[in-house]
């Protein structure tokens, strides 16, 4: 076990953030048009769907996520 309280931490890099990920909410956010697709794959039959009633049906689900993204203050 290391004891944290002998660490000398003026030998500490100061900002050396090159190791950090990317912040959830971005990943998130960024993700809901993926979302949007799987939950439509599992609503309707892509194969009898018209073009145009599929980006319909899209882009419905993806307002609804965007508004449950900024209601839910992520």
């Amino acid at each position: 076990m290391i004891d944290i309280s002998k660490v000398d931490v003026s030998k500490l890099p100061e900002d050396d953030s090159s190791h950090e990920l990317t912040p959830v909410n971005i990943v998130l956010r960024d993700s809901l048009g993926v979302l949007a697709v799987s939950i439509l794959s599992h609503r309707a039959d892509f194969g009898s769907m018209q073009y145009d009633c599929m980006l319909s049906e899209l882009h419905s689900i993806i307002a609804e996520l965007h508004d449950a993204y900024h209601h839910g203050n992520f």
